[in-house]
């Protein structure tokens, strides 16, 4: 019984002082090493933009900011196979401070402003999609006689499954489907993934992904969890040590 009860001993002093050792750390926390954002426009292929100049925090596997200000402004034109389109321009423009929480991650004020544009042959702008990737905001615009719907998904480290909208946000038939990811460790990483289901007036309805990965030069485990396993450690001990009395 003492064998046991020494051991129990020592397993919650190591739990405390576990929990004690990472609480300070936390607050160092790591920081953002590299990141980059990831479009796609109806499967259609990946568009690039690295970060230049993205700031970021991580202080647990469930708590990270990042503030993407300009770092991933810019152009990019890609060609389309798809009569009367025959390429896409994406622009990403600013983006806010984002604070991303919970398990999964989640975010509601990381908006990175982007605008995708359906060219024609010749270079003719067909379709104008603007959306702030992150949003949960249901844009409609007519532009030229051309109906379009946006009904965005915000910001998840787990799971987005983007659904047919008309059938309601929460319903509906799977259109697409992306997987976003939280790795603890030195060095760690977040994968943030959103988008938006699109209907038009000009062809069949679509849809647009995010990808926002992140490496940091740490991801600690939640504070939180740490901290229950050392009071339960402790009650463990203090429940032998009255067994022995």
């Amino acid at each position: 019984m003492r064998d046991a009860l020494t051991g129990v001993l020592k397993l919650s002093l190591v739990l405390v002082l576990a929990s004690a050792t990472i609480f300070p750390a936390a607050a160092a926390a790591g920081a953002l090493t590299s990141a980059s954002l990831t479009f796609n426009l109806g499967g259609a292929g990946d568009i690039v933009f690295p970060a230049t100049g993205v700031t970021g925090t991580g202080m647990s596997v469930a708590e990270v900011t990042v503030d993407a200000g300009s770092g991933f402004a810019g152009t990019v034109v890609t060609p389309l196979d798809a009569p009367p389109a025959s390429a896409q321009s994406v622009i990403i423009g600013s983006n806010t401070l984002g604070n991303l929480l919970g398990d999964p991650l989640t975010s509601t004020n990381l908006l990175v402003n982007s605008t995708s544009i359906i060219l024609g042959f010749g270079g003719t702008p067909l379709i104008t999609i603007p959306l702030a990737a992150g949003s949960t905001t249901p844009v409609s615009i007519n532009e030229g006689g051309v109906q379009i719907d946006i009904y965005p998904f915000g910001w998840t480290s787990g799971v987005l499954q983007i659904t047919d909208a008309t059938n309601g946000m929460g319903g509906g038939a799977p259109v697409a489907t992306a997987t976003g990811s939280v790795v603890e460790g030195t060095p760690g990483s977040v994968t943030m993934v959103s988008g938006a289901y699109i209907e038009t007036s000009l062809a069949d309805p679509t849809f647009q992904i995010y990808t926002l990965t992140m490496e940091f030069e740490r991801l600690a485990p939640e504070p939180a969890g740490l901290l229950i396993l050392s009071v339960g450690g402790l009650a463990l001990a203090a429940r032998a040590r009255r067994r022995t009395i």
